[in-house]
């Protein structure tokens, strides 16, 4: 169906769509059978929906549309699963009128599930639900809800929220937009039924999931808004990467805005660029361009032993090879592979020098010179990707751009004043899928 879960675009370009535009017929009456409820043979139903608070909508106003071709999953007393299909005279209408069989020795019980590719697995008796949330936005997506009892109208409620974003400076050889999140936004979900008719989709963490594509047929407009379903719950970050026809990888660009909590058929809206495309970037010393990224060539150290480094944080650097880190020469003592390796560290020195190191906690900035075992580390949510991120607190929930405040967060970003970040998860995926 066209409806807020659709992409809408700002410029003429062409979206793959698996369905097509008819004609709205508004004035549909209904006949004297179709208007009555029947539990057995022949039923028809008749649906709208519940809008929600969007114009990003077909119609600009917030109104969701059913679709030529759209399908809901409706189930029988004991559970069986029937496919109602939409009357095609009234699609592109906010109601509209399905139709299915109730096969001989079964009758209409009082679940609707839309789409019905969603419901791939259901267990009414036993509250169970898999659902299949689609990874390719020219998908039925959206999922709704409906429940039937006196009446044959119906109006099917949204299980799910709303991301909308605009996205500028897309480069032309753009044909593929994934948007991934650190939730789940496609794929299986096993959930409660009882559970997911009343929160909704919940948000599940997962910090590598396919996330959802937009495919493209011919070169997109330069900015595009992109809506898509989102789950119910906090969503710590999404990411925006674009590939070209040979899916080949160009850029990616995370969304920093701080966590954003999502609420059923509500909307969150973002706005952000993407950075320049350049097919082959010039050679910077120290670094190594991959996946249109420059990676450091060395690790992060602090060794207040020599002279403070330009744009960096007092006594920070960057040492010059991956290889070189404390104690790097001292042979056989610290390398595994001269001498059998007993499951000790050979790191005596770890956390113990004030002058020279090159371990940290993961997320701690104001204590990493305390060198005590829980110094400085994240004690929030470690799931959050902190790549680019400060924050003025223990739990990464308050984010801070000052370098004074910033308690935890990326000591990478923190000690190089900006300069440089820690790679994000969806970063490291590119170094294995598009390097």
């Amino acid at each position: 169906m066209k409806k807020i879960a659709l992409l809408f675009l700002i410029g003429a370009s062409t979206l793959l769509f698996s369905c097509r535009k008819i004609q709205e017929n508004p004035r549909y009456v209904p006949t004297q059978e179709e208007s009555t409820l029947v539990k057995t043979g022949v039923v028809t139903l008749e649906l709208s929906m519940q809008n929600a608070s969007t114009k990003a909508s077909i119609t600009n106003s917030g109104e969701a549309r059913w679709q030529l071709y759209d399908s809901l999953a409706v189930f029988c007393t004991d559970g069986t699963k029937l496919c109602f299909y939409i009357d095609s005279e009234v699609a592109e209408s906010r109601k509209a009128f399905f139709k299915g069989v109730v096969p001989d020795g079964k009758e209409l019980g009082t679940l609707i599930i839309y789409p019905y590719t969603a419901a791939k697995n259901v267990d009414v008796a036993n509250d169970k639900i898999t659902l299949d949330l689609p990874n390719d936005i020219s998908s039925e997506c959206g999922v709704m809800y409906g429940l039937i009892e006196n009446s044959n109208k119906i109006e099917l409620q949204q299980l799910m929220g709303y991301a909308v974003f605009s996205i500028k400076n897309i480069n032309s050889a753009t044909r593929k937009i994934v948007v991934k999140s650190s939730s789940i936004l496609s794929g299986e979900m096993n959930l409660k039924l009882s559970e997911l008719l009343e929160n909704g989709v919940p948000s599940v963490t997962a910090l590598d999931n396919p996330g959802i594509s937009i495919i493209y047929a011919s070169t997109p407009e330069s900015t595009q808004q992109i809506c898509i379903p989102v789950p119910v719950g906090i969503i710590q970050q999404y990411n925006i990467s674009t590939y070209n026809k040979s899916g080949k990888f160009l850029v990616s660009k995370d969304i920093l805005e701080a966590a954003a909590y999502t609420q059923k058929a509500k909307v969150v809206n973002y706005v952000d660029s993407l950075p320049d495309y350049i097919d082959k970037k010039p050679v910077k010393e120290g670094y190594a361009c991959v996946c249109n990224l420059y990676w450091a060539l060395g690790n992060l150290t602090y060794n207040s032993t020599i002279p403070d480094e330009n744009g960096f944080q007092s006594g920070w650097h960057l040492a010059s090879a991956q290889w070189m880190y404390r104690y790097y020469d001292q042979g056989e003592k610290f390398n595994k592979n001269s001498v059998d390796y007993n499951g000790q560290t050979g790191r005596a020195d770890v956390a113990t020098d004030n002058t020279y190191y090159d371990h940290f906690t993961f997320g701690g900035i104001a204590e990493q010179f305390t060198y005590t075992a829980d110094g400085g580390f994240l004690k929030g949510n470690v799931a959050v990707d902190i790549a680019g991120k400060m924050f003025s607190d223990a739990d990464a929930s308050v984010v801070t751009t000052s370098f004074t405040n910033a308690k935890t967060g990326d000591v990478a970003y923190w000690a190089t004043k900006g300069r440089l970040r820690m790679p994000s998860q969806a970063e490291l995926g590119l170094l294995t899928t598009g390097a």
